[in-house]
C-alpha cells in the first residue's frame, strides 16, 4: 500500500509507471489530471499503461479507454510536454480556467501552433526570471479583449 503525503495524483501515477516497468498496468480512475500526468511521465521504453476512466461506473455507458503509450504517439513529445500547463490553465482540480477559453479550443490551438507549444516550452524552462519567460507568460495570459488569439 501506497501512502500519498501531499498530492496523491502524483503519487498514483508514480506508483502505476513503476508497476509499467515489469508489467502491463491499468489505472482506473475519473480524474483526467491522472491521464494528463500520465502522457507526461510515462516512459514509452516500458510496458503500456492503460488508464480507464469509471466516471460511467453504474450507467449503460461503456467506459473510456486510452492507452498511454498510443495517446502519447498520437499527441507527439513536445504535446504531451506541455499538456500539464494548458491543462491547469484551462481548469483542473485546483484551478479554474480562464473566462471563456474552454479546454477543447486550447487544445486545439496548441497542437496546431508550433509558436504556441514553442511558447509553453519556454515558460516551463523557469521561474518566469528572463525578458523572453516574461513575453511568453503575457502571450498565454491575454486580457479580455485578446482572448480571439485561441480562435
Amino acid at each position: 500500500m501506497v501512502q500519498a503525503s501531499a498530492d496523491a495524483d502524483v503519487t498514483i501515477v508514480k506508483t502505476a509507471i513503476e508497476s509499467a516497468s515489469t508489467q502491463p498496468t491499468i489505472l482506473i480512475d475519473e480524474d483526467t489530471d491522472l491521464l494528463v500526468l500520465l502522457c507526461y511521465h510515462a516512459n514509452m521504453q516500458t510496458h503500456d499503461i492503460v488508464f480507464m476512466s469509471d466516471k460511467n461506473s453504474g450507467t449503460t455507458r461503456k467506459p473510456k479507454i486510452w492507452s498511454v503509450h498510443k495517446t502519447k504517439t498520437v499527441l507527439g513529445t513536445q504535446l504531451c510536454h506541455i499538456l500539464p500547463a494548458l491543462h491547469a490553465l484551462t481548469g483542473c482540480d485546483t484551478n479554474s480556467r480562464i473566462f471563456g477559453i474552454g479546454k477543447g479550443i486550447a487544445f486545439k490551438k496548441a497542437k496546431s501552433s508550433q509558436f504556441l507549444q514553442a511558447d509553453f516550452a519556454e515558460f516551463k524552462k523557469g521561474r518566469h526570471k528572463s525578458k523572453k519567460q516574461k513575453q511568453v507568460r503575457e502571450s498565454l495570459w491575454p486580457s479580455t479583449a485578446d482572448r480571439a488569439f485561441l480562435i
